[in-house]
């Protein structure tokens, strides 16, 4: 017994190690595809949310909404994303309804209605009916944000000058009283 071959007494632990290593491969792929899955259903519902929020420049209307799928944290995040996306919608009709109220308002004016920066060297808006009022096109104006100041009569340089004073800052949210003015055409 004692010339006992190594390699025959080795063997059935070689086995065992083979054998080891084939349920230990086997159980690992096993829990990974287990894994695979659970996180699968687990991000599952934000996958869907990010494909929404994606989508999202597409839609319009209701589709815009998040349905309502699951529970949890994904339905606290959809319920806070379609009360802003409402919110959103909201603003927009209002911003859309106070545009078309300030472009019917500016357009029909009998006065000359203008907007500029608070240094008047940009005109942002200035009533399309000023020439007939000044005898000035109003891309005259859009081109040459000065001219407004050269048409004021000499006799009302002065009360133009502190109106521009009062108004400059731009940061009015009550209206501007309207000022009357001479001007040199």
């Amino acid at each position: 017994g004692a010339n006992f071959p190594t390699a025959e007494a080795y063997a059935p632990i070689v086995r065992l190690q083979i054998i080891f290593f084939a349920i230990s491969i086997s159980t690992l792929l096993l829990l990974f595809l287990v894994l695979r899955r659970l996180l699968g259903r687990i991000t599952e519902p934000l996958v869907d949310f990010t494909r929404h929020v994606e989508c999202l420049p597409t839609k319009t209307g209701a589709e815009r909404i998040y349905p309502q799928q699951t529970a949890g944290e994904i339905s606290t995040l959809g319920n806070a994303f379609n009360t802003l996306i409402a919110d959103l919608d909201q603003q927009r009709e209002e911003m859309a309804r106070r545009e078309l109220l300030y472009r019917t308002v500016t357009t029909f004016s009998s006065d000359l209605v203008f907007w500029a920066s608070p240094q008047m060297d940009v005109i942002h808006y200035i009533s399309p009916d000023c020439n007939r009022m000044c005898g000035y096109k109003d891309d005259e104006f859009y081109r040459d944000p000065d001219l407004l100041n050269r048409i004021i009569h000499p006799d009302y340089l002065e009360k133009w000058l502190e109106h521009l004073k009062t108004t400059g800052t731009g940061m009015h949210t009550d209206p501007v009283e309207p000022v009357e003015f001479a001007i040199v055409t």
